[in-house]
């Protein structure tokens, strides 16, 4: 996959990619990527697509995904991921 969108890292494209049909918490993000990424580089590459808003934080409840409106981006572990209308856009855009 190369990147082909001028602010994104190939990781994350990867997350986008990874993101295109489901919810996914970090450990699930950790097992989609092309290879082994330190967690520091990957909770990085994904706090930046949250504050750009291509992705999203939600807190699973019995019932739902529901959206976690100020995201603390050093709790990502806590949370699942999925990608906002701005994300999926992107996501189409380049063809992943």
């Amino acid at each position: 996959m190369s990147t082909k969108h001028k602010q994104l890292t190939t990781l994350q494209e990867q997350i986008i990619d990874a993101l295109a049909n489901d919810y996914e918490d970090i450990e699930q993000l950790r097992g989609m990527l092309d290879q082994p990424t330190p967690d520091e580089e990957l909770k990085s590459a994904l706090s930046a697509l949250i504050k750009e808003g291509y992705v999203a934080c939600y807190q699973p409840t019995k019932t739902e995904m529901k959206p976690v409106a100020h995201p603390d981006c050093q709790q990502l572990d806590d949370y699942w991921f999925g990608l906002t209308d701005k994300g999926e856009q992107l996501q189409q855009t380049l063809g992943i």
